[in-house]
């Protein structure tokens, strides 16, 4: 058997392989395209990607999440025990443009502000809120979630981001119930 004939051999085996695998490609992407169009996109306003919410770690790095929680903090007045109140908002994603948005909540009281009813942003969902602790360690005070935080963020289903003298705590899931499918507002 010649040199040519053996390369012949490898090369139709070869080619024999890469049909069969190019076939089974192309089963499995027939199989997407019965779940996804090319011509559509994948994620949209009425069919938002469905595992795409931002993590609690993922918002904390989040320039305007940080801006927004400082900003609550400084206007909590921690350091006047007479005027010291928490402050908070919700935390939004675009389901198409993944863009992050924050808006404010009225303020609150020395030890609650009431975060249940978020307004509606267009295209975009709640994927967090968040809220300050002004309430200082020092004088005996939980800087971290407390009791009714958590029964509360459990029931919202986003993460929330408390911000307190000791730096950023956070209580509720990880990440969106849900993703970010269902209404504007928390998720069902």
């Amino acid at each position: 058997m010649g040199l040519l004939s053996i390369v012949k051999g490898v090369a139709g085996g070869i080619a024999k392989a890469a049909g069969s695998l190019l076939k089974t490609a192309q089963q499995a992407l027939g199989d997407l395209g019965k779940t996804f169009s090319k011509n559509k996109p994948v994620c949209s306003a009425t069919a938002p990607c469905p595992r795409l919410a931002v993590t609690a770690k993922e918002l904390r790095g989040k320039a305007e999440v940080q801006a927004a929680l400082e900003k609550a903090w400084k206007d909590s007045q921690a350091g006047d025990s007479a005027k010291r109140h928490e402050e908070g908002g919700w935390i939004y994603q675009n389901t198409t443009t993944r863009v992050i948005t924050v808006r404010r909540a009225p303020a609150g009281k020395q030890a609650s502000v009431n975060l249940n009813s978020p307004p509606s942003v267009a295209d975009s969902v709640v994927v967090g809120v968040f809220h300050t602790h002004p309430n200082p360690t020092s004088e005996g005070w939980n800087p971290g979630p407390s009791k009714d935080d958590r029964s509360i963020d459990e029931r919202h289903g986003v993460p929330d981001l408390i911000r307190a003298d000791d730096g950023v705590h956070v209580s509720g899931p990880d990440t969106r119930r849900g993703g970010l499918t269902g209404g504007s507002g928390f998720p069902s």
